[in-house]
C-alpha cells in the first residue's frame, strides 16, 4: 500500500506544479494559451526523460535511487517559485524563447525526478512479485498515479492558490516529499532539509526593498500591490 501511494504522491506533485506555474508566470507574460502550451510540454516532456532515465538504473541501486528522486524533486520544487518570479527579469528580452528558458528551468529538473518515481516503485513491486502479471502491476500504478494528478489538478485550483496562496502551497508539496522520503524510505537525514520549505516564500521583491500593501488571490486571478523603494 505504501509503495502505491508513491504513485499517487508522485503524480499529484507534477500536477500541481503543472497549474501553479502558469499562474506565477502570468505576471510576466500573462495567461496566454501559448504559456500553457510551453508548460504542458515542458511537464510531459521532463516526465518522459525521468521515467526513461530511470529504467536505466541498476537493480541494486533501485531503493536507493528511489529516495533520491524524492528528495532531489524536493529540493528542486523549493526553487521553483523563486526562479519562476526571478529569471523573466534577468534575462535579456520576453519573447517566446525567454518563455521557454524561463519554464524548463523552473520545472524540468523536479518533474524529471518525479517522473523516475513511477519507473522505479515498479520495478521494487516486480522484486517482490516476480511472478505478479505485468499488467496487474502497471494497471494499478497508473490508475493511482493518474487519480493523484487529478487531486493535484484540483488541489491546486481550488484550494491551494486561492486559499492558502502559492507560497504555502509550494511549501506543502516540499513537506509532503520530504515525509515521503523520511518515512516510507526510512531515510530520516531527510528530515534535515525541511528548512527548504521556506524558500517558496523568497521573491526578488523583498530582495529589491520592496514594500508589499496587499495581495489577494483568487480561482481565476492573482493581484498584488507592490511599493518599491525609489533607490
Amino acid at each position: 500500500l505504501l509503495v502505491y501511494s508513491g504513485f499517487f504522491v508522485a503524480g499529484a506533485c507534477a500536477l500541481s506544479l503543472e497549474i501553479t506555474a502558469p499562474r506565477v508566470l502570468a505576471t510576466s507574460y500573462g495567461s496566454t494559451s501559448i504559456l500553457w502550451a510551453i508548460v504542458i510540454s515542458i511537464t510531459l516532456g521532463s516526465w518522459a526523460i525521468g521515467s526513461y532515465c530511470a529504467s536505466l538504473v541498476p537493480t541494486r541501486k533501485n531503493h536507493l535511487a528511489t529516495c533520491l528522486s524524492f528528495l532531489f524533486s524536493a529540493v528542486l520544487v523549493s526553487v521553483v517559485k523563486p526562479l519562476l518570479t526571478l529569471l523573466p527579469r534577468i534575462l535579456p528580452n520576453q519573447g517566446l524563447g525567454c518563455m521557454v528558458a524561463v519554464t524548463t528551468a523552473s520545472l524540468a529538473g523536479p518533474i524529471l525526478c518525479l517522473g523516475a518515481v513511477p519507473v522505479l516503485l515498479l520495478h521494487s513491486l516486480h522484486e517482490n512479485g516476480p511472478s505478479v502479471s505485468p499488467s496487474r502491476l502497471v494497471g494499478p500504478a497508473y490508475a493511482i498515479g493518474t487519480l493523484g494528478s487529478i487531486c493535484g489538478a484540483l488541489l491546486a485550483a481550488f484550494i491551494g492558490m486561492p486559499l492558502i496562496g502559492i507560497n504555502l502551497f509550494l511549501a506543502a508539496i516540499v513537506t509532503s516529499l520530504l515525509l515521503y522520503a523520511g518515512f516510507f524510505m526510512r531515510q530520516p537525514r531527510a528530515y534535515a532539509l525541511m528548512p527548504l520549505v521556506f524558500l517558496p516564500h523568497w521573491s526578488p521583491d523583498w530582495a529589491r526593498s520592496a514594500a508589499i500593501l496587499e495581495h489577494r488571490e483568487s480561482a481565476y486571478q492573482s493581484i498584488r500591490v507592490v511599493s518599491f523603494d525609489a533607490g
